[in-house]
């Protein structure tokens, strides 16, 4: 199995990978901040943050391609691409300039087009474990972005199997990047402070901060949904359910909750309608530093569904206080 294999020579296999997400993120996330608060001069008409999306798409493909070619002949692995912006085509929902510049985005991909899915279904068909399925999402926090509050990411997660096995968020006000991977009986997770230079153990850092904030309620990151009326309506009451002794936050952007969650910032993320692409990296990192992801249910997550429910809890004692 490709899980034995990474896992040879102390891990190599592994450590190659999470170093390649590392480096996917940080592609996207400089390409994408190029666009922040229109610091490039933009063609009339077009959107700074759409822009962003399809170049920190291609940047954070690009960044892994050559590598990830000698990795699998070197591991014998498979693998697929798929990011959300590729499915806009097949819906047909977009303006025509921004179906324009997403087949510009692939015609510049053309050398990998055959490991690009461009449809989310046919993704997840290709789960295995044998096969390594890259779900990203190069510029999360898009309202964010566009109000030009500094609270975006740009995130990877590296499936084997139906489970994200290595996650990375670049969360780029910050200029730090949250890394895990999960080796089996082993995980492990970092924190790259660019800035500094500086490689941390984050299961370390997280005690750190957890020691300073010492006894604070509980401290909860939620979104309410504006596509989903239902859904919206089940996120209101939802407000009502949380813990009596807790502060709530509403933070555009699961993937940057998610790593404040890991880092022992936040107690837990909780959203009730969202997609697997801004879950799967931070499932990662919350499950490396101990803590506990499900759907709402409290069931694992199904990455066969697009649209899904997240709990994400730092810590076992938080999560069993969150009944909705």
């Amino acid at each position: 199995m490709l899980e034995e294999r990474l896992s040879r020579d102390n891990g190599k296999g592994w450590e190659i990978l999470e170093n390649l997400a590392r480096q996917s993120v940080l592609a996207g996330g400089i390409s994408a901040i190029r666009y922040y608060e229109e610091a490039v001069a933009l063609a009339e008409g077009a959107n700074p943050s759409t822009m962003a999306d399809h170049d920190a798409t291609f940047s954070l493909i690009k960044s892994l391609e050559n590598e990830l070619r000698n990795l699998s002949s070197d591991y014998n692995f498979d693998y697929k691409y798929f990011g959300e912006e590729f499915e806009k085509l097949e819906t047909g929902k977009i303006s025509d300039s921004e179906k324009k510049a997403i087949e510009d985005v692939l015609k510049r991909l053309s050398s990998v087009d055959d490991k690009i899915s461009k449809k989310y279904s046919d993704f997840c068909s290709r789960y295995d474990e044998n096969n390594i399925c890259i779900l990203f999402d190069p510029l999360d926090g898009t309202n964010a972005f566009r109000l030009e509050l500094p609270l975006f990411s740009s995130a990877v997660a590296f499936f084997i199997g139906d489970r994200p096995r290595i996650g990375a968020i670049y969360n780029i006000s910050e200029n730090i990047i949250y890394s895990a991977s999960l080796r089996g009986n082993e995980s492990k997770a970092n924190v790259w402070n660019i800035t500094k230079d500086k490689h941390l153990d984050l299961k370390k850092e997280r005690e750190k901060r957890l020691k300073r904030r010492g006894n604070q309620p509980i401290q909860i990151s939620t979104q309410l949904t504006r596509s989903n009326e239902d859904k919206r309506k089940e996120g209101l009451e939802m407000l009502e359910k949380m813990p009596s002794k807790s502060t709530v936050y509403m933070l555009n952007g699961g993937q940057y909750s998610m790593s404040q969650v890991s880092r022992g910032s936040l107690d837990c993320y909780i959203n009730n309608w969202t997609y697997s692409w801004d879950v799967s990296p931070g499932e990662v990192l919350v499950n490396a530093i101990g803590g506990k992801v499900t759907d709402m249910d409290k069931k694992a997550i199904d990455y066969t569904a697009k649209r899904i429910g997240v709990i994400a809890a730092g810590k076992e004692e938080i999560y069993t206080k969150l009944n909705f």
